[in-house]
Order: C-alpha cells, then structure tokens, then sequence
C-alpha cells in the first residue's frame, strides 16, 4: 500500500521564505524536501524528549517508594547499597 501525498500550507514572512530557498538552491535539495527532513527530526526529537521525562517520572516515583521501609523497593536499595559496600570492600 503506498503512502498517499498532501499538501501543507502555511505562512511565513517572505524573507524568510527567500532566503530559505536560496539556501535549498545552494545546498541543491529541494526545499520541501528540506522541509521534511526538518519534520522527520522534530518528530525523533520529540520521542527521545518524551521518553526522557517519562523515564524521569518513573524514577522520581520510584525513589519516593525506595524512601518508605515497608515497600519492595526499599528493600531493593538495601540490596544495591550492601552490595555496592561489599564492592568497596573487596577493592
């Protein structure tokens, strides 16, 4: 099944306009592929900036668990940190 094409419009000041093209020209691409390359990395940014702070979120929830002594994961601190003392230990 193929991709079906459309169009995007949008408005934008006119020397803005020129000198992007001009720089298309120069680069030789043409400008709406610029434009999609541009779309493209955006996109990627934005997956990588919104898995980050849902890995922040999920930490910060964690380390709030890890702080109160009767959940699972304060005893999986303990864990860490006994054997983390037992590293130092053997070094």
């Amino acid at each position: 099944m193929s991709e079906k094409n459309t169009t995007f419009t949008m408005k934008l000041e006119l020397k803005l306009r020129n000198q992007f093209m001009k720089a298309a020209a120069t680069a030789h691409r043409p400008a709406s592929q610029l434009v999609r390359d541009f779309m493209r990395t955006y996109i990627e940014h934005e997956k990588k900036r919104q898995f980050a702070a849902e890995a922040h979120r999920q930490s910060v929830s964690i380390a709030k668990r890890a702080a109160t002594a009767d959940t699972d994961e304060h005893a999986m601190m303990r864990e860490i940190a006994a054997e983390l003392d037992q590293d130092d230990l053997d070094e």
